[in-house]
């Protein structure tokens, strides 16, 4: 989804490196930060309530800085910001891509650039993110057909319940090939279809989008 929505947005209004990395921050950092920081302090008031945790400083300088995985080797110190360790990677490789004046190199560069994420640091669930972008680009510049896209979602929650039912089902947070394929290929699918059957207005769920970062 970070994907395409990135690439879609892109597509319609282009902005420079600068602009899209500065929107990325303001909605991201403000509330993870103070999140993590909670946590912290939280930790040095009432150590005793988190058991075998031992937050040091390095620890939390790395998660503030999006960094732990690749400056300690572990998971951020609030857990759920390893995802946007991963996201903010893809940011800046984005953020990259965007000073290329065609659309082609652009392309080339986000490709190129996750290819190499994912070899270096072995995490190939980055990999999703080029799904993501295909998936936009299919949309903006071949636009299939409403039956194709409930076909394509029709397909791909036929193959998630064939992984739900297969020894995949555990895969969910391993970050391999075997997750890329039993968990990103319908994932792509399912995004792709519902991109492009009729959409609808309600106006609670479009302020739940635009919250969606928060509530998670």
């Amino acid at each position: 989804i970070s994907g395409f929505v990135m690439f879609h947005s892109q597509l319609q209004q282009r902005v420079t490196p600068g602009v899209f990395f500065k929107k990325r921050l303001i909605r991201i950092v403000p509330i993870y930060w103070s999140l993590t920081v909670l946590v912290a302090v939280a930790y040095l008031l009432l150590p005793a309530l988190f058991r075998v945790l031992q937050v040091t400083t390095s620890w939390t300088l790395s998660s503030l800085a999006f960094l732990s995985w690749w400056w300690n080797g572990s998971q951020p110190l609030l857990y759920v910001g390893w995802t946007l360790e991963w996201e903010m990677a893809f940011y800046l490789l984005f953020a990259l891509s965007l000073a290329a004046k065609s659309l082609r190199v652009q392309m080339s560069v986000l490709v190129a650039g996750l290819a190499l994420l994912a070899l270096y640091s072995g995490y190939l669930i980055v990999i999703e993110f080029l799904f993501g972008i295909i998936a936009a680009y299919i949309y903006y510049y071949h636009k299939p057909t409403a039956a194709t896209g409930w076909l394509l979602v029709i397909v791909g929650i036929a193959l998630l319940l064939v992984t739900l039912q297969s020894q995949y089902r555990m895969l969910v947070m391993e970050l391999g090939v075997q997750r890329v394929l039993h968990w990103g290929v319908p994932a792509l699918l399912i995004v792709l279809g519902v991109s492009l059957i009729q959409q609808f207005k309600c106006g609670w769920l479009h302020y739940l989008g635009h919250a969606s970062y928060s509530i998670y």
